[in-house]
């Protein structure tokens, strides 16, 4: 698989990037917002730099007070916090503002996700297909030594992480994700990517 990107630092080196939603505030915490990232049900993910020049990706949450809101998002804090692999989403950090709103901070893949990466590519010749299967299942079983069922395995939620020569495929995104303490029944996920079981109940 190709380097398909270019560093962040150079990607904002020399660039006043602008924030292109305009309900967004220029910074939050510690972190500037340089340039929005995407969209989501659950809120929007921007590009940032921290005061020490750090590149991350600040992902929004929006938890309107809701228990169950509240619920999985300190459950997703807590399983980001509890697995540390090379082929996982790193979190650095949380905050939450005046608003109640609440960002995560996580490592910044300048690669995009692997969606994306195949519809630039169009085709994916054996090495890379292999490369990115084995990534995934080192980063599925690494949650499954620790009894973490991620629930949305998709392509949008596997990102490309390029480091020069290097790229690595990482796990993310894990709002659905919980801690499996019995048998899982309970209906979520991506209709396109559930297991066969949970459609058939």
């Amino acid at each position: 698989m190709k380097n398909i990107s270019t560093d962040p630092k150079e990607e904002l080196k020399g660039k006043r990037v602008r924030v292109e939603d305009p309900f967004a505030p220029t910074t939050i915490g510690r972190y500037r917002l340089t340039k929005l990232l995407g969209k989501g049900s659950f809120g929007s993910v921007y590009l940032a730099t921290n005061d020490e020049g750090k590149v991350v990706a600040l992902k929004e949450i929006r938890s309107e007070d809701d228990p169950k809101n509240l619920l999985r998002i300190q459950t997703e804090v807590n399983i980001l916090k509890a697995v540390k692999h090379p082929n996982v989403i790193e979190l650095y950090d949380v905050i939450q503002d005046s608003s109640q709103r609440i960002f995560l901070a996580t490592e910044y893949c300048s690669g995009g996700d692997l969606s994306q990466y195949l519809k630039r590519k169009k085709t994916l010749n054996e090495l890379e297909v292999q490369k990115v299967v084995h990534h995934v299942a080192e980063g599925l079983k690494a949650l499954y030594k620790l009894n973490i069922m991620h629930r949305d395995i998709k392509l949008q939620n596997l990102l490309i992480s390029c480091n020069g020569n290097k790229t690595i495929v990482k796990i993310a995104d894990f709002g659905l994700a919980k801690y499996l303490t019995g048998y899982a029944s309970t209906y979520c996920g991506t209709l396109y990517y559930m297991a066969p079981e949970i459609i058939q109940g």
